[in-house]
């Protein structure tokens, strides 16, 4: 499964939905991500209620991508559950980390179980080596039912070595980060749980040469072949994060340092 996430038009407010479409069938993407930064505010969905409604018509699935506080537990998983009422997403990745989770983590109990069993599968998002967050609190997490049934299905971690350059190097990296998790999945109880990765594709840090840092092809599909080979029919696919940082420009265009990795993209 390929799928492309998008931060529009909260964070680089760069293309229009067109544009946006565009982008998704060129890469051949089955389903877009879709952020939406509600926190446990309402917020305007006028913007990604019309992407969601053009991909649909072009058969692509949508799945929602919500930045989640445990500042008012409740209330976000309110917000949570109007969306999926308002987008029919395919499935829903909360991401959970920074402050308006480490600061809260006594409310995640009662966000999940507030949340509940939504109508499709749920994913975990959070911070690349669970060893190095313990303030994430992994076994709550991983162990909340509702109804006898887990809250969460499955893993989205955000697998972003930034910083590194060689496919050695990516490949210690990706063994490294996913070693951590599956030592948590294991300590639930639930060693076979799925996989569904956010994979990079933006530029952010400085490599070592003191120079922006981006996704190289070699590294990348190392890291692909990795967890393909270590996860097999676990790993239910790739999410593609971001379409719309420096991977794409405003335009039909892509941004010269991105191409090889959007190709890469495009073929597999």
């Amino acid at each position: 499964m390929k799928i492309v996430s998008t931060t529009w038009p909260w964070d680089h407010d760069k293309l229009s939905v067109k544009q946006t479409v565009e982008h998704l069938e060129a890469l051949k993407a089955e389903e877009v991500c879709i952020r939406t930064p509600e926190y446990f505010k309402p917020y305007n969905p006028s913007w990604n209620e019309c992407l969601a409604d053009a991909v649909q018509g072009r058969g692509i699935d949508v799945s929602i991508w919500p930045i989640v506080s445990l500042y008012d537990p409740k209330a976000m998983a309110k917000s949570i559950l109007d969306e999926v009422a308002r987008y029919r997403p395919s499935r829903v990745i909360l991401d959970a980390e920074r402050r308006w989770v480490v600061n809260y983590g006594g409310n995640t109990k009662l966000f999940l179980e507030s949340l509940g069993r939504i109508s499709c599968p749920v994913g975990l998002a959070s911070y690349r080596r669970a060893s190095a967050w313990p303030q994430i609190l992994w076994q709550t997490w991983w162990t909340t039912k509702v109804g006898g049934e887990y809250v969460i299905d499955f893993n989205a971690s955000q697998l972003y070595p930034i910083g590194w350059m060689r496919p050695a190097s990516w490949v210690y990296q990706f063994k490294l980060d996913v070693d951590s998790h599956e030592a948590q999945h294991v300590r639930a109880g639930r060693p076979n749980i799925s996989w569904l990765p956010f994979m990079p594709a933006f530029v952010e840090g400085l490599d070592p040469y003191g120079k922006p840092w981006y996704p190289r092809v070699e590294p990348t599909r190392a890291a692909v072949a990795y967890m393909r080979g270590r996860l097999g029919a676990r790993l239910l696919g790739l999410n593609w994060w971001s379409l719309d940082q420096d991977m794409v420009l405003a335009g039909p265009t892509v941004a010269p340092r991105m191409e090889p990795l959007y190709e890469y993209i495009k073929s597999i």
